[in-house]
């Protein structure tokens, strides 16, 4: 079963739940995803978070492994990958791309 709390307007906290447990939980500002969002594995560790402005992803997002460790981390400008950070298992970084246009 999934459910979702959200604020009783467009602005608010929203969280969603799957099977009773944290999957999803941000800010809404006129009904979109603004300002910090974090997404979690069954587990409970965060699986990725980031940065929305008025429903786009901005700035950095960063992506876990199911034990905590980075995977990867990526530079968004309006919604746009525009800096990739690819991690070994260890959280050591592997691989570095940049991207334009």
């Amino acid at each position: 079963m999934s459910f979702a709390l959200a604020p009783s307007g467009d602005d608010g906290l929203y969280e969603q739940y799957f099977k009773n447990q944290l999957i999803t939980k941000g800010q809404l500002k006129n009904g979109l995803k603004n300002g910090n969002w974090e997404f979690y594995f069954p587990n409970q560790h965060i699986h990725f978070k980031g940065v929305f402005i008025d429903d786009l992803k901005t700035g950095e997002w960063t992506f876990y492994n199911e034990k905590g460790s980075p995977l990867t981390k990526t530079i968004f400008k309006q919604n746009k990958v525009a800096d990739f950070k690819l991690y070994f298992k260890d959280g050591k970084a592997k691989a570095r791309e940049f991207y334009s246009n």
